[in-house]
């Protein structure tokens, strides 16, 4: 019985490890396929589409850089780009069909990308707006839109190596850099009139319609001298503000990576040779003015005796600023003003030039002889004008040093003698200014390379007493043993300078009176542009005035703004002349008149003082 017991107990466990096994393969058989129908049902439920701020958080976005008449030299826009987080993807195949039709990529190479084995994985950058909705609105699980903000610069090469470029959020040179070294001020700064973690506008004092002119003539000079490297500077020699930079050659900031080093240097802050005409104006500069501290009177300058004084033009040089580092706001990337070539020293000129400096660069000498010409106050070269708080719309001038500008370099008859020096150089003209031209041609060798390089400097002032404008150009080539240089007649290069000179003395007039009125425009979102994006093709604010305007005839501009009177005015052929500043209270012609070609337009202006600007206080002081 014993025996028999034992065995109906073998019997049970086997009976019991058989069923346990039974119920586990029938767990194991429904489960799995409970598993596959609810994989069908998750593929099937519609995800909602994530965003993300994956590069560049939007509180850290850059502010816009404008110039003097805000017209946009560099943005942030938004750019919307697409990956895929390969743990969330179930089908890759099935993605990689559906979005290689939407965003016209081979549907191959779209799923090697995905399945590359990491963990997040980029598909496509800086999408069209249709490709984003389109995207958005098929809800595919692991998909993922990424936005971030990107420089854009909407005048393309214009005025290039003054703007710079940026990267990442950082500025690499020009006024994008200076824009950061400005924050990083403003942040340690206690008294600072603004958050500072806002977008900050940043104001400049180049006027775009000025530079367009001294873009056209840079080309001018390009037929003539397509080998030559070429600078064209205009400067308010009354603030030191540029109001016109061009170079050739240029580069497109939105591209700069594409471009040598050699390209994105900027000439305006590299030393050059001086031409024998230039150091002998500024040593008479340091003679005459010796000579009126000891005599306390200024003789012609053809007839004094005028013996050197070695101090007294340090003393000089050292006032002008010449020799000093150029400002941190003209640097484009770290490195490109030092020097790569070894120059002559002073005894490759004939004529004794004391300690007149033998190289200068073409902002140093624009500094220079604008400060002795402007009856000898002492400038400082600028291109940024004012900090524009985004909340506020308050301009907060940058030069606040005013004081240290009324220091007279010279005196004021010293400057007016020099005056007539500098009109002695000229050629006859009857615009009431000064233009002269010179060249240095010197013999350079580089490693074992013997060559030439040929630095040409034609300059020029408006009016001749009490200068207001000065203008600089510079044209340097180098050239190889053997090679053929085309010539650049002097009189050539004077007379379309002097042809262009009315039109900018203009420009200049009206862009001072504009700088009292002047207010950004409503800010408007706007996506990257793109190929296929409708926001890069906005009509800008102009072309919307002008269409509602006949032409050929005067509109009525009594009571508005300089600002928007000159709108209506841009597409007429007229010279247009303001006088006061504040509103238009008067014009010439009347309303309805016909206008002919050049005629001229007088705008009277008087101040409402009830209708301030809500900074134009801020920048006048």
């Amino acid at each position: 019985m014993v025996r028999r017991s034992g065995v109906r107990k073998t019997r049970r466990r086997k009976y019991g490890l058989a069923l346990f096994w039974l119920l586990l393969l029938g767990v194991a058989f429904f489960g799995g396929r409970w598993l596959v129908v609810f994989s069908d049902l998750v593929k099937k439920i519609p995800f909602p589409l994530q965003e993300d701020s994956l590069e560049l958080a939007t509180d850290l976005v850059r502010g816009t850089i404008f110039d003097r008449n805000y017209k946009e030299l560099a943005v942030s826009l938004e750019r919307v780009s697409v990956y895929v987080r390969t743990r969330e993807i179930t089908s890759p195949e099935d993605i990689a069909s559906r979005l290689a039709v939407i965003l016209d990529r081979d549907q191959e190479a779209l799923l090697d990308i995905i399945n590359n084995g990491g963990l997040r994985n980029w598909l496509a950058r800086n999408i069209t707006q249709e490709q984003e909705e389109t995207i958005r609105n098929l809800h595919l699980r692991g998909v993922y839109l990424a936005k971030d903000y990107s420089r854009f610069y909407p005048q393309q090469e214009s005025a290039a190596h003054i703007v710079g470029f940026a990267a990442d959020g950082l500025g690499l040179g020009g006024a994008e850099s200076y824009y950061d070294w400005l924050l990083s001020q403003f942040s340690v700064d206690k008294e600072r009139p603004f958050d500072c973690d806002a977008r900050q506008h940043l104001l400049l004092t180049l006027d775009m319609k000025l530079q367009q002119i001294v873009e056209d003539l840079v080309a001018q000079f390009c037929v003539q001298r397509p080998e030559a490297k070429i600078g064209f500077y205009v400067m308010d020699s009354v603030s030191g503000a540029i109001v016109g930079a061009a170079q050739h050659p240029s580069f497109n900031p939105n591209e700069y990576r594409l471009y040598d080093q050699d390209v994105l240097e900027s000439l305006l802050v590299k030393p050059m040779v001086l031409p024998k005409l230039f150091r002998s104006f500024l040593r008479t500069a340091s003679q005459l003015e010796g000579q009126f501290e000891r005599q306390k009177k200024v003789l012609p300058w053809s007839l004094a005796f005028l013996p050197h004084n070695l101090g007294g033009e340090l003393q000089l040089w050292q006032a002008l600023g010449v020799g000093n580092e150029p400002s941190r706001e003209f640097m484009i990337a770290p490195g490109t003003a030092s020097l790569s070539e070894t120059y002559p020293d002073a005894s490759s000129f004939d004529g004794d030039f004391g300690t007149v400096p033998v190289m200068l660069s073409p902002l140093g000498l624009l500094n220079a002889l604008g400060s002795l010409l402007n009856g000898g106050t002492v400038i400082t070269a600028h291109v940024a004008d004012a900090v524009i708080d985004p909340e506020s719309g308050v301009a907060y001038p940058l030069q606040k040093n005013r004081a240290a500008r009324e220091k007279k370099v010279v005196a004021r008859q010293v400057s007016s003698e020099l005056a007539h020096l500098a009109r002695s150089y000229s050629v006859a003209n009857n615009l009431g200014a000064v233009c002269w031209q010179d060249e240095a041609a010197i013999s350079m060798k580089k490693g074992q390379q013997h060559y030439s390089t040929r630095n040409e400097l034609l300059f020029g002032a408006f009016p001749v007493f009490g200068t207001e404008l000065v203008m600089l150009l510079t044209l340097q080539s180098t050239v190889l043993p053997g090679a053929v240089v085309n010539e650049s007649p002097a009189v050539k290069a004077q007379t379309l300078f002097l042809q262009a000179l009315p039109r900018m003395v203009a420009l200049q007039q009206v862009g001072k009176g504009l700088q009292t009125v002047a207010e950004p425009d409503q800010e408007q979102v706007r996506n990257f542009p793109r190929v296929g994006r409708d926001a890069g093709n906005r009509e800008t604010p102009d072309e919307e005035m002008s269409e509602r305007i006949s032409p050929g005839f005067m509109p009525n501009i009594v009571g508005l703004s300089l600002r928007k009177g000159l709108r209506l005015l841009q597409e007429r052929r007229c010279e247009v002349r303001v006088y006061g500043t504040g509103r238009i209270v008067a014009q010439e012609p009347a309303a309805g008149a016909m206008l002919g070609d050049d005629v001229k337009c007088i705008l009277r202006l008087e101040r409402d003082n009830g209708a301030e600007n809500l900074f134009s206080e801020q920048v006048e002081h």
